[in-house]
Order: C-alpha cells, then sequence, then structure tokens
C-alpha cells in the first residue's frame, strides 16, 4: 500500500471514530490536520502526474476511481463540524467545499452521504454572499492587510495593525488549504498578530498568533524550504511566550524545533541561510535570557551553519551579520562556563564581523569586538590586546556620532568605559582610569532621566568614581560618587529589581567616608540591601560582607562595642558563597581581618590561629592575589607579637614578600606591606633587608599623595603612611648608615609642606641661571598652588581661556556627607569640578614636561629631587640640627652638622615610650589650669618631672655628644654667636618642650655645670631640614623679585623686608566664640607699637580676616595676639580667631597660600600655634607656624600649648625691649631666637616651679 492509500486509511479510521463518538480529538488535532495536508499534497500531484501521462499518450482515458478527494471532504467536514464557531472551522469548510467543488465529478459528489452534500451546498451560499458583500472581497483585504506589514514599525499604528489582522482573519475563513498561497496566507496573518502583540501585550494575540504558526508548521512538508520558514516563525513566536510566561516547557520545545531546521535545512542556499540564522538568533537570545544550555546549543549549532553557507555563498555582506550574532553566542557560552576556546572563536568571529567595514550595524559590530576583546584579554593577562579593545570602543563611538539618535550609543559608552577601567586593572596606569570615569559620565548623560537603564549607568559612574578615588582619594571625586549611587537609589522605588544593587552601592560609597554618621547609613543600606535580595541571589553574599565590613569600620572608630556580629555576618556571606566564587577570596580576607580586630578583645591564641589558617584559605583561593597574601602576613604577625615563634616569623616575612612581589596592591595598602616586611626583617635581626623595604616604601609616598589631589585630599591619603618616617630612619641607623637616616626622614615627612617650600624655594635658584625659565616656572607654580587649594577656598571656578569663565565658585565640602552651596545644581557643581579636576591634571603633566626641561640643565639635573647627606649637612651651618627619632623599633637623636651625621642611641626611648610621655605633658597641663590650686600644684611637678625626663633620655646624652658644656650668654649683643641648636622632633614626640627640658631649680639661674637646655644652648626648632632651607631661599628670591625686570609683587616683597614697622593684631574677645576674653592683649599689642616705630594696630572689629589679608604683603614682622584653635580632626581648619571668626575664620590654610618672600617674623602670642599635629599626621607638621614658615616668613615664634595671659605678656615684652633695645634700636628679626630664649631664662627665674608659664614658647626657622 502506498503512502498516499495509507494516509487515506488513516484518516478514514479518525472520521470514523468521530462519528461513532462525536469527540472532536479524533479529527480537529494538529496531527490530524498534518495527515490532511499530506494527502491533498500527495493527492494533488498524482492527479498533476495522471494528467500529464493521459497528454502525452495524446488521449484521454477514464481515470480509476480515486477515495482521496472523498476522504479529504469527509475529514475537512468533520473538523468543521467539531467546531462550527471557529475561524479555524470555516477554513476546514472552505477547504471540503473547494475539493467537492473542484476535482470531484459528478458521480464522486453522488457517492458523497447527504448531510456533507446538504452542508457544502449551504456553506457555498454563504461564501457566494461573502464574496459579493459591500466589505470588499478577498483580493480588496488581501492588497490592504499586506501594505501594512510592509510598513516599518515605527511607522505602523496599532489601529492600522488591527485592521489587518481583522482582514487576514477573514481571508483566512474562507481561505482552501488546497490554495498554494495558504501557508504564506497563515504566515502573514501570524506576523500581524505579533506585531499587534508587541505594542498591547495582550496575551489571546500571542495565543491566536500561536495557533495560527502551529497549523502552518502541520500543513507544510518536511525538508522543503517552506516548513524552514515555518519553522523560524515558530520559534519566534516560542520566545515571546517564554518572555511572557516563562515556561520552561518552551525551552525544550525551541531546542527541538531547532535541532529539526539544523538537521533538515532547506535546500535553497539563500532560504537556507536566512532561516538558520534567524532561527538561530532567535534561541541566542532565548538562551541569553533564560541561561538554557541547550537551547544555546542550537542556536550556536544554526549559526554556525548559517555561517558556513554565507561563506560558501561568497555573501561578505551577510556574513558579517551572521559572525556578529556567532559571535555572541559563543561569548554566552564562554560566561557560562565554557572555557577559553570559546572565547577565542568568538573573539575570530568579531574581527570577521568588522572586517567589511561598512553596515548599518558597524558601531555596534565594533562596539561587541571591544567587549570579547576586553573578556580574552581580561582572561589571557594581554595589555596589548586590551589597548586595541579601547582603540576600538573609540571606533565604536565615531562611527556611532555618525549616526543620528544611534539608540546603541549609551550602551557603547558604558562598555567603552569598562573596557578602560580593565585595561586599568591590568597597566594601573591612572589616566586610563581617569578617562574611564569621562566614560562613564558620557554613559551617564546618554540616558534620558525615564530611561529604566539610566540606575545601571550610575552604578557604572559610582563604582569607577570609588576605584579612582582608592587610587586617589580626592573629596570631589567621593562626593560624585556618593551623588550617582544616591541618584540610582531614587530611580529604583521599591519593588525594582535593581534597587538592591543600588543600595549596596550607595553604602560602599558612604563607607569611604569614614565618618560615624556616614558609616551608620551605610550600615542600614547594606542591611536593606541584604534583606530585599532573595536567599539565593548571587550578590546577597556581598551585601552581608559589605555589612560586615561597615560594622567593623564602625567598631574601629569606636562606634560599635563587639566584633561578634562582624564575625558572625562574615560567616554567613562565606557559608552563601559556592566555593568556586571569584569573591570567595575576598570574604576570606575581610573574615580574617575581622578575626584580627577581635583578637584584641581576646588574651587566648586561638582567635588569631583562626585568623590566620582563613587567611591561608584566601591565598589558596586566590594564589595571585596580593591582598591574601598580606592578610595572613598581618594575621602572622599579631600571632607572632602575642607568641613569638621563628616559624611564625618566617611565614609572615614569606607572605609579606609575596604581597609585595604580587601586582594589585595599591600604593597605600603596597606601602604598608612593606612596612610590615621591614618589620619582619628587624624582628629577625636583618637590618640591611629592613633598610631596603623601608626605601621601597618611601618611595611610593610621592604617588600616594600626587600633586592632581585636592591639598585636603592629599593630608587624608598620608594618614596611613604615620610613623614610616621613624621606621625607616631605625632601620639605617641600626644598619650602620645614618646618613641615610637621614635622608629618609627628611623623604618621608613633610610631603606636602616640604614639596611646596622646595617648589617656592627654588624659584631663586633658577633664576639664577635662567631667568626666561624661572619666569615660566613661576607662572605655572602660581597656577598650580591656585588650583592646589580645596574646592571651598577657590575665588573661581576658571581661569579666563582656560576652562571658561569667572563663574564663582560655589562652596563645596565634598569631603564629608555631599555638597554644601547655594547656587548652580549639583550637576553643574559636577561638571564645574570635573573641568577643574582635568585642568589639574594638565598643570600635573606640564610640571613634570618644565622640571625635565629644567633638569637638562647643567648643575640642575638633582633639580627639585630629593636632597642628599651632602646637602642637608650644608643646612647646619649656623649650628647643629638634632633629629629625635622614636620608633617601634628604637630611639635615636641624629646629629648633622656640617661635616658628619652622626647618631646617639637613647636608651629607654622608643615610640611607645614617648607617647606615654606626650600623654603625661597634656595630663600635666591640663592638671596646671584646674580650678584647684592642689591640682595646679600637682600639674606643675608633673610637668617639672616630665622635663626632667627629657633632659635625662634625651638632652642630656645630645649635649654631651655636641660638647655643649657652658652656658650662653645673657647679652646677646656680646662679641661671638653663643651656641644654637636647631631641634627636629619627630613623630609623635613633636608636642615635647625639649628647648626647655631640664632640671630647673627655684630661684633663679642655676650654678656649676647646668642640667638644664636653656642654660647651655639657645634652642630653635625646624619642622624639617628642608625648612630651614626654604627659609634661607626667601631672601634670594626677594633679590631676584627686585634685580633687572622686576616681578609684579617686588614692590610689596621690598617693603616688607624694608619697612620697619610691624603689623599688630590685637583680639581680646571673639564675637559668638566661647573662647574667654584675653584682658593683657590690648596692653601687650600697644607695647609692641611703642616699641616698634610706625607699626599698624588692627584691634577688635577692625581685626576681622580682609583686613588683617590685606595688611600683611606690606609688613615683614607681623605679631598675633589673640585666641589661636588647633583643629586636629581637619588640621588646615586650625585658626587664629580674628573678630568675624564665627563666619569668615582665618585657617592655617589661609596663610600657607600666600606667598611674601620679604617677610621675616611672625610673633603669634595664642594658644597652641606649633601644638603638634593631627594624631595621624605627626609626620606631616601641620600647624599654624609651620604655616606662616611656607607663607615666607623666616621665623615663627609659637606656642606649644594655652599661656596664661600675663605670662604671654610678659614674655612678648621681654622679646621685643632686647631686639630693639627698649625701643632705641632697629628691630633684627634674626636675633629673635635669642631674643625670646632671654625672655624664657627670665621668666623662669621668677617661677621655675610653673614651667606651664614660660616652657611653651618657641622659635621655629632662622
Amino acid at each position: 500500500m502506498g503512502q498516499r492509500e495509507d494516509l487515506a486509511r488513516q484518516l478514514g479510521e479518525r472520521v470514523a471514530r468521530y462519528r461513532d463518538t462525536g469527540e472532536a480529538r479524533y479529527v480537529v488535532g494538529l496531527d490530524t490536520l498534518a495527515q490532511a495536508a499530506a494527502l491533498l499534497r500527495l493527492t494533488v500531484a498524482h492527479e498533476a502526474d495522471d494528467k500529464a501521462a493521459a497528454h502525452r499518450r495524446r488521449f484521454r482515458r477514464r481515470r480509476a476511481r480515486d477515495r482521496s478527494w472523498e476522504t479529504l471532504a469527509e475529514v475537512f467536514w468533520c473538523r468543521f463540524a467539531a467546531r462550527p464557531d471557529s475561524d479555524e472551522g470555516l477554513t476546514d469548510v472552505a477547504t471540503a467545499l473547494d475539493v467537492v467543488t473542484g476535482p470531484l465529478t459528478h458521480g464522486d459528489l453522488q457517492r458523497m452521504p447527504d448531510y456533507l452534500v446538504a452542508g457544502l451546498a449551504l456553506h457555498q451560499t454563504r461564501l457566494t454572499a461573502y464574496a459579493a458583500g459591500d466589505d470588499g472581497g478577498f483580493e480588496e483585504r488581501m492588497v490592504r492587510a499586506a501594505a501594512v506589514l510592509r510598513t516599518p514599525p515605527s511607522a505602523c499604528s496599532r489601529e492600522a495593525l488591527r485592521q489587518a489582522a481583522d482582514d487576514y482573519r477573514h481571508v483566512l475563513r474562507y481561505a482552501s488549504m488546497r490554495s498554494p498561497d495558504y501557508a504564506e496566507l497563515l504566515a502573514d496573518t501570524g506576523t500581524a498578530l505579533m506585531m499587534l502583540f508587541g505594542g498591547e501585550q495582550d496575551g489571546w494575540l500571542l495565543d491566536e498568533a500561536e495557533r495560527l504558526r502551529r497549523r502552518r508548521l502541520a500543513v507544510e512538508a518536511r525538508g522543503g524550504d517552506g516548513r524552514a520558514r515555518a519553522l523560524t516563525d515558530l520559534i519566534a513566536c516560542l520566545r515571546r511566550r517564554w518572555e511572557h510566561q516563562q515556561d520552561p516547557s518552551v525551552l525544550r520545545e525551541c531546542a527541538a524545533l531547532g535541532g529539526e531546521l539544523a538537521d533538515s535545512p532547506p535546500d535553497a542556499p539563500g532560504v537556507r541561510m536566512t532561516t538558520l540564522f534567524w532561527s538561530g538568533q532567535v534561541l541566542h537570545n532565548l538562551a541569553a535570557a533564560s541561561g538554557d544550555t541547550e537551547v544555546s546549543v542550537r542556536a550556536l549549532q544554526l549559526l554556525r551553519a548559517a555561517a558556513e553557507t554565507a561563506e560558501s555563498q561568497h555573501d561578505l555582506y551577510a556574513h558579517v551579520s551572521i559572525a556578529y550574532e556567532l559571535s555572541c553566542a559563543l561569548l554566552g557560552q564562554y560566561r557560562a562556563g565554557h572555557g577559553l576556546p570559546a572565547l577565542r572563536e568568538a573573539y575570530d568571529q568579531a574581527v570577521v564581523a568588522t572586517a567589511l567595514g561598512v553596515h548599518p550595524d558597524l558601531a555596534a559590530f565594533y562596539a561587541h569586538r571591544m567587549v570579547v576583546g576586553r573578556e580574552l584579554a581580561a582572561a589571557t593577562g594581554d595589555v596589548p590586546l586590551m589597548r586595541e579593545a579601547a582603540d576600538l570602543g573609540r571606533s565604536a563611538l565615531s562611527v556611532s556620532s555618525c549616526q543620528d539618535d544611534d539608540p546603541n550609543r549609551p550602551l557603547i559608552h558604558g562598555e567603552f568605559s569598562t573596557t578602560l577601567h580593565a585595561l586599568y586593572a591590568l597597566t594601573g596606569d591612572i589616566d586610563v582610569l581617569q578617562h574611564a570615569v569621562v566614560a562613564a559620565r558620557d554613559c551617564e548623560a546618554a540616558h534620558p532621566p525615564d530611561d529604566p537603564r539610566r540606575p545601571a549607568a550610575l552604578g557604572l559612574l559610582c563604582e569607577l568614581l570609588m576605584e579612582q578615588y582608592a587610587a586617589q582619594p580626592n573629596g570631589t571625586t567621593l562626593g560624585e560618587a556618593l551623588h550617582a549611587a544616591r541618584q540610582a537609589v531614587d530611580a529604583c522605588p521599591p519593588g525594582n529589581p535593581h534597587r538592591p544593587r543600588c543600595l549596596l552601592r550607595l553604602s560602599k560609597a558612604l563607607f569611604l567616608l569614614t565618618v560615624p554618621d556616614a558609616l551608620d547609613e551605610a550600615v542600614e543600606l547594606a542591611e536593606e540591601a541584604a534583606r530585599e535580595m532573595p536567599l539565593d541571589h548571587p550578590e546577597r553574599p556581598l551585601a552581608l560582607a559589605q555589612l560586615a565590613a561597615c560594622l567593623t569600620r564602625s567598631f574601629e572608630l569606636g562606634v560599635g562595642d563587639t566584633m561578634a556580629r562582624v564575625v558572625e555576618v562574615t560567616r554567613d556571606a562565606l557559608r552563601a558563597l559556592p566555593r568556586d566564587a571569584p569573591v570567595r577570596a575576598g570574604v576570606l580576607v575581610n573574615l580574617s581581618s575581622a578575626l584580627r580586630i577581635r583578637a584584641r578583645q581576646d588574651t587566648g591564641i586561638r582567635v588569631l590561629e583562626e585568623a590566620a589558617e582563613i587567611a591561608r584559605e584566601a591565598v589558596a583561593a586566590a594564589p595571585g592575589n596580593a591582598y591574601t597574601h598580606a592578610v595572613l602576613g598581618f594575621a602572622l604577625q599579631d600571632r607572632y607579637e602575642r607568641e613569638p615563634s621563628s616559624t611564625v616569623l618566617r611565614g609572615a616575612r614569606q607572605a609579606f614578600a609575596a604581597a609585595v612581589e604580587t601586582d594589585g596592591l595599591p600604593a597605600a595598602v603596597r606601602l604598608k606591606a612593606y612596612r610590615a616586611l621591614a618589620w619582619s626583617h628587624m624582628a629577625s635581626e636583618d637590618p640591611a633587608s629592613a633598610l631596603a623595604a623601608c626605601e621601597r616604601a618611601v618611595d611610593l609616598l610621592p604617588g600616594i599623595a600626587s600633586m592632581v589631589l585636592w591639598h585636603r585630599d592629599r593630608r587624608r591619603a598620608l594618614l596611613g603612611t604615620a610613623g614610616l618616617a621613624s621606621e625607616a630612619a631605625s632601620a639605617a641607623v641600626a644598619a650602620g648608615r645614618p646618613d641615610r637616616a637621614v635622608e629618609l626622614l627628611e623623604r618621608a615627612r613633610g610631603t606636602v609642606l616640604t614639596e611646596t617650600m622646595d617648589r617656592r624655594g627654588m624659584l631663586a635658584v633658577l633664576a639664577g641661571r635662567d631667568r626666561e625659565l624661572a619666569g615660566r616656572y613661576d607662572d605655572l607654580l602660581q597656577e598650580v598652588e591656585f588650583f592646589d587649594t580645596d574646592p571651598d577656598g577657590l575665588a573661581i571656578l576658571a581661569v579666563p581661556g582656560q576652562l571658561g569663565g569667572p563663574d564663582p565658585m560655589p562652596r563645596a565640602g565634598g569631603r564629608e556627607a555631599g555638597f554644601d552651596f547655594d547656587g548652580p545644581s549639583r550637576e553643574q557643581l559636577l561638571s564645574m569640578l570635573a573641568r577643574i579636576q582635568a585642568r589639574r591634571q594638565e598643570l600635573s603633566a606640564l610640571w613634570e614636561q618644565l622640571l625635565g626641561r629644567i633638569r637638562r640643565l647643567d648643575g640642575f639635573e638633582d633639580f627639585m629631587r630629593p636632597l642628599s647627606a651632602e646637602e642637608l649637612r650644608r643646612e647646619a651651618a649656623d649650628g647643629p640640627i638634632v633629629l629625635l627619632n622614636a620608633s617601634r623599633y628604637r630611639g635615636d637623636a641624629l646629629i648633622v652638622s656640617t661635616d658628619a651625621i652622626r647618631s646617639v642611641p637613647l636608651d629607654g626611648v622608643d615610640r611607645d615610650t614617648v607617647v606615654r610621655q606626650v600623654d603625661r605633658l597634656y595630663a600635666a597641663l591640663a592638671s596646671a589650669s584646674a580650678d584647684s590650686m592642689r591640682e595646679r600644684r600637682r600639674g606643675q611637678q608633673a610637668l617639672s618631672e616630665l622635663l626632667g625626663w627629657l633632659w635625662d633620655r634625651i638632652a642630656d646624652p645630645v649635649l654631651e655628644a655636641l660638647g655643649r658644656a657652658g652656658r650662653p650668654s645673657d647679652d646677646i649683643e656680646e662679641d661671638g654667636p653663643p651656641p644654637r641648636v636647631w631641634w627636629c622632633p619627630i613623630g609623635e614626640a613633636a608636642p615635647l618642650p625639649l628647648h626647655a627640658a631640664g632640671h630647673h631649680a627655684a630661684g633663679g639661674p642655676q650654678t656649676g655645670r647646668p642640667r638644664t637646655v636653656l642654660d647651655r644652648v639657645v634652642s630653635s626648632y625646624t619642622p624639617t631640614i628642608r625648612a630651614l632651607r626654604h627659609a634661607r631661599a626667601q631672601r634670594a628670591r626677594l633679590l631676584w623679585e627686585s634685580g633687572p625686570v622686576p616681578r609684579p609683587d617686588a614692590e610689596a616683597a621690598a617693603e616688607r623686608a624694608g619697612r620697619p614697622g610691624a603689623l599688630v593684631v590685637a583680639v581680646p574677645e571673639v564675637p559668638g566664640a566661647q573662647s574667654p576674653p584675653l584682658h593683657g592683649v590690648l596692653p601687650e599689642a600697644r607695647r609692641v607699637c611703642a616699641l616698634i616705630p610706625h607699626s599698624v594696630l588692627l584691634s577688635g572689629s577692625a581685626a576681622d580676616k580682609r583686613a588683617v589679608s590685606e595688611a600683611l604683603p606690606h609688613h615683614g614682622l607681623v605679631h598675633f595676639a589673640c585666641h589661636g584653635l588647633a583643629d586636629w580632626s581637619d588640621p588646615d581648619s586650625s585658626t587664629l580667631l580674628l573678630h568675624d571668626h564665627a563666619h569668615n575664620p582665618f585657617t592655617l590654610a589661609d596663610v600657607a597660600r600666600r606667598h611674601l618672600p620679604g617677610a621675616a617674623l611672625a610673633f603669634l602670642s595664642a594658644c597652641d600655634t606649633t601644638g603638634g599635629n593631627a594624631p595621624r599626621l605627626h609626620d606631616e607638621a601641620v600647624h599654624i607656624a609651620s604655616a606662616f614658615q611656607l607663607a615666607g616668613y623666616r621665623g615663627v615664634i609659637g606656642t606649644l600649648w594655652p599661656v596664661n595671659d600675663k605670662a604671654a605678656q610678659q614674655i612678648s615684652d621681654i622679646f621685643y625691649a632686647t631686639l630693639t633695645l627698649d625701643g632705641t634700636a632697629a628691630l633684627r628679626p634674626e636675633r629673635a631666637p635669642f631674643a625670646l630664649h632671654r625672655a624664657v631664662r627670665e621668666l623662669r627665674a621668677k617661677c621655675a616651679d610653673s614651667p606651664s608659664l614660660w616652657a611653651a614658647h618657641l622659635h621655629v626657622g632662622l
């Protein structure tokens, strides 16, 4: 039996069962339709063959009776009878009618059942009536509907689509399956419905379209071109079904349909390429959305076959599009874990996609190749390939910019930014990271405010800004990151799936502020993010880890009271992570660190042992991660310091060595690792190796405090470096190299202060060689320092011609919780600050270029480079310089003289001892100013004992080594200069009154060999040796500015140098301040004016910031009699309290910004003007006295602590009377240290048992 006869038999059985049972399932299913369609195709073909054969024999022969047509008529009639009111039923009866009125003869019709003949006759009447109706017939509706489908989707209205769908439905109701256009009619109707569904998202439209496309598949013959198109259309429809309902069974069917198409592709090359490509593309998108592996495999199979077809047909235009989709699918395979081969093939196909160079989607092709190249370069560490990827991103943006309203442009900006970030990760080039930030800004700006993708763009910008802040801690950068993070959160209301990620990112940004209030909010946001994430959310462990980090920082700031919760939360994060998760090593690092902190509350060793074990697990998880090695070293370091062991020490040393040798550590963390490595060498009694490690750490300082940072941010960046200078010097001394110790102390301390001093001081040196180059240097220096000002101090936003106009700069305090300003919007402010930052980066590059040009001059090879020991010794021409260095390892006094540098070991002196003595000093001073007489006496006694300790442990060994056994003359005009010593206490020792060290007997000067510094030498202080060099350079600069071609400020400089009068500022009471009135201020000021003719007195309301600022440039001597306030939280905000302090403070930063090279002496008769620094900025010499030095004053008189009003007045009176010979001689500022020495000794003679009254004043500089 042939296939046709077999199909007819099977269909006849179905009809019989339906007639017997009335159950529609026997005739209405797609399997019945497929059999009927197959029988119809075979019967039509048989009929054609029979007619052709008869024509060849040239005679008609009555054909044998064929029941196939009758069977088809009965089948389609029964399908209609089973559902007469449906559109499918109408199509079935139309087909039955077509069969009856077509090939069947009159005899055939007589043999058919009466019910069938009668029904078909009735339906034929209806069909005839419809065709003649007023609403148009088949042809008109077909033309009208087809025209709609040919209209571009963007120009096609929903009303037109609805009409087209209705037209196709009407035509389809009365169309016969026997028609050769029936399958195409099904396809067009399904397309119209899918287009309508795309706009209305009504599920019933998708249901109808799917039914029609299944009917089309059923009626198409296997292996034919039509079936291939039907498979493609049904796959596309099912993809929308999955998007609409997320039904897993849809994925399985799509994979099966794709498999059929791959196994039986159409023969025609054009159809084969098109259907394989489109089906592969749809399946790839479906696989990307669902993550289904089987669908992904089918997509690759189809796309590879399509690419082969395009290549064989030499259709390059089609080939590039197919290669692009294939590359996308392969990239998805790689990301699903299929390894580098998939990624390499993806890159090869991406190269093919960009080969043509001309394509409407060329920008997208370039962008995709950039992405694939980026991932391949990141996986292989291929820097040239990563640079190529960045270049491709630029090409993509260039092509996109030539296309109006390219919808992919925001995406390309984002991917380009991500690629630059990846290049930065491989190279560490901060310029690349800055360009990545710019690209991220462009990406964010390209998204409309209501674009659902905008939160992701804001998130990318925030992440990059935070990374830039980590590399260069710039407050405005962090402020912008916070702004972007808050905008992202605002754009994601509760319930938005992206909101938890945005909350987490904002928490990270707030965490970087290290401000208690910000940390509280960071904790709340991390908790909220963790709550909103499902338990199986891949980022929930990261939210828990962030929560733990915030809690840890709170504990370190003294806000939290226990680390137990931190450890538990971190353990929860670790348990939620897969063992192969890339971030697992980071969470292990956090857990080890948390356990180390917790161990400080636990005297047992068990917690530290666990911390080390967790760190070892982190190393095993990420052996190439420098952080893991560093954390292991820190854990072992803590373990060793609790219970020393050579094995533990060796392990710590190996871990630190691995950390510094591995790429990826930020400079600040690398510096910390080098310090720890030096510790391990010192503990192993290997000072030479320790010295080498310390030198590498010191080498990192210029990069950490780069000049591209705002001034305050440079200080912030140096917070973690306190103590490095002392440790490096101790290692050098232990290695027998005191000269190297002094060099390192000069390099590693006062980084910002001395850099600025050097820049200003070297101007005169350069002018002596090349005045034109010196002029260029001075111009650039002024602009560099202008833009080195913090945002809230900038007077203007732009230099005309550079940044676009002199708009006023609003106050901006981005270093805290955001911006505080009136005027422009945040976006405008951020844009302005970004422009300023860009100019500062340009200036940094120009500065380096200028230095390179200067260093090419003969004799200037080391211009602005660290000073050698020989150069430092020259600064001791007027007397030895004694650097007091006390580190965790040892204590030494390093004596610098013109002929040598030597060290004097100080027994019983180290960092901890010095810290205890400083605490003792402050406790004694607090008691000495108490209300109780007994407490005050106890305080003075404690202070006297401290001065004795300073003598016994420090001053006596130093002066013995110097041979200073006698006492200086009381008459400063006596022939021969008295012996002088410059003290330079390092780090925590800065507040110690070394000039007053000694055992001071009450009742006047001591007899015999005095045991006090005051009775042996005249003391001065200097924050660094280079500060003395700067003071000497100011006179040379004055000579240059007054030379043959005067500078603009030469007249004022000459006036400062030659004018005998002083500027006297007296502020006895500050409105709005809580400081007590200073009753002796006005008498003190009047006495100064009486002793120094032509002085200018500003007092009371006249002594405001503006008046003082305008008067300072015209006086070489200034005397401040007022309150002083040291701000340890922000040293640059330390102030001298003028009349308008409440709303316009006169800060340290205001003084330091000035250039007063002719200035000679500043007398700061105010509280706490030299008394140390912020606790973590000991090495930076950030106090009011150093600010006056930086401004150009060669000498400064200041105080270490608040001084009694009457005592301060007496010191001032004696000082000026000595300098002016009671007003009979011109003031000689260079004699200031001797005059102060005399004043202190005279006051000591009156109250030796109250050292808080006479030991506070000191001289700084020359």
